[in-house]
């Protein structure tokens, strides 16, 4: 666990709850910051390990353990601090829930455990994912 990369992925573990808390308690403004800050958290943590050599098995279980964790917060804290834009954008929610939850039974189906897709396509998916919610939420 003494590798940086590891302590980030971490770190976005530690920050569900929080985020969760955030967004219990009607912070719109802090949850989408924080939810920022572990999205870029997610980038940085991914850069660090290939560019410094530190990949390693258990930073890929943290990192998808900490992708999961984020990815399962995000839509209970927008229900609860927007429950407008869930109603109003149902269809679409439903297809990307679709699209997030498939290749995950499949994986766990076929290999008895969680999969982690780490491609630079997943990247550019979860950087426009994480895009997108900020503008759909902050933008009136």
């Amino acid at each position: 666990m003494a590798h940086l990369p590891n302590w980030i992925s971490l770190g976005r573990l530690i920050g569900v709850p929080f985020l969760l808390l955030l967004a219990y308690l009607g912070q719109g403004s802090e949850f989408l910051v924080l939810l920022g800050a572990m999205l870029v958290s997610d980038v940085l943590g991914g850069f660090l390990a290939r560019r410094l050599g530190m990949t390693s098995q258990l930073g890929a279980k943290l990192d998808s353990w900490g992708d999961l964790g984020m990815y399962i917060s995000l839509p209970v804290g927008v229900w609860w601090l927007w429950p407008e834009i869930i109603i109003e954008e149902a269809h679409v929610l439903v297809l990307i829930g679709v699209c997030f939850t498939l290749p995950l039974v499949v994986g766990l189906a076929k290999y008895r455990r969680l999969t982690s897709y780490d491609t630079w396509a997943a990247k550019a998916e979860a950087v426009a994912r994480g895009v997108a919610f900020h503008r759909l939420v902050w933008i009136p």
